[in-house]
Order: C-alpha cells, then sequence, then structure tokens
C-alpha cells in the first residue's frame, strides 16, 4: 500500500507541475481559505450598506441597464455572502455557493466589459469560488 500511495503523490505532484508550466490552476488546494477572503472583500465592498435593504429592492423599468446590473451585482454579493457563512456540513452548501458565485462572475464581467466598474480583488475570488 505505501508504494501505491508514493506514486500517487508523485503522479499528482508531476500533474501539478505540468499545470503550472502551461500556466494554469491546479485543482484542490483549501477553499475554506478563499471563502473567508470573499467573505472579507464582499463586507468591504458593502460596507455602510444594509443587506436587508439591498433584498427588498426592486428593480424598476425606469432604471438604466447599468443601474439594474449594480443592483443585481449587489444582490447576488449580498446571496454569496450568505450562502458562505452557512457552517460546515449545511446541505448543499458548496453547489450553491458555486452556482451563485457563477451568475455573479458573469454579471460582474459585464459591468466591467460595459466600463461601469474596475476589476476587483473580489471579481478574481468571486471566479475561483465559481470554478472550484
Amino acid at each position: 500500500m505505501a508504494s501505491t500511495v508514493r506514486a500517487m503523490w508523485w503522479g499528482r505532484k508531476r500533474y501539478v507541475e505540468y499545470l503550472h508550466a502551461g500556466g494554469q490552476k491546479a485543482p484542490g488546494g483549501r477553499p475554506s481559505r478563499i471563502r473567508l477572503a470573499v467573505i472579507e472583500e464582499a463586507e468591504k465592498e458593502l460596507a455602510g450598506l444594509d443587506p436587508e435593504t439591498i433584498l427588498a429592492t426592486e428593480t424598476s423599468e425606469e432604471m438604466s441597464e447599468v443601474e439594474k446590473l449594480a443592483d443585481l451585482d449587489r444582490y447576488g454579493v449580498v446571496l454569496l455572502l450568505d450562502e458562505l457563512r452557512l457552517p460546515v456540513g449545511s446541505r448543499n452548501r458548496n453547489r450553491t455557493a458555486i452556482r451563485l458565485a457563477w451568475n455573479l462572475a458573469e454579471i460582474r464581467y459585464d459591468r466591467v466589459e460595459g466600463g461601469d466598474k474596475q476589476r476587483s480583488r473580489l471579481d478574481e475570488l468571486i471566479e475561483d469560488v465559481a470554478t472550484c
């Protein structure tokens, strides 16, 4: 058994080196660090805003597309924060967080492409959660 584990370890090491040589990230790691970083950055971004107010706000037809995307972005950040703060062992915790992060990453990408906002550290972290 020891030789099998050793072979698996070396195989994983070679695979990670191959990915890094190609400029790619290796899957795995400690998602809890990513969770904590996303929570910290999202709280900074939402500082001074009331999450309950954000969740209760409805978009109107009079709003521009830029304003609608900004509202959707804040709404998505609040939902993702709620999901990431759930205790370990909560049902579907990771699956839901990944789905929310994926949708939020698309919204934030659209806002950056439209010139509405600059790319931030939170954007990178959300993409990391989406690709876990």
